[in-house]
């Protein structure tokens, strides 16, 4: 299992049974068990890393 501070959110990722999910921990905890959701959820976190390398850019 791992665990990462993802714009605020506790985001856990864990396997269970062969399968991985991943769960916000906020006011109404989501749980990602759908390739639709995986996918989603990749595109915000590639999103978010660009803005990331973006910022580091910006203060260099």
């Amino acid at each position: 299992m791992s665990s990462v501070i993802f714009d605020g959110k506790y985001l856990k990722l864990q396997k269970v049974e062969n399968r991985r999910y991943a769960e916000f921990k906020t006011n109404n905890i989501k749980h990602i068990s759908t390739a639709e959701e995986i996918n989603s959820l990749i595109s915000e976190l590639e999103v978010y890393k660009h803005d990331i390398k973006d910022n580091k850019e910006v203060e260099e």
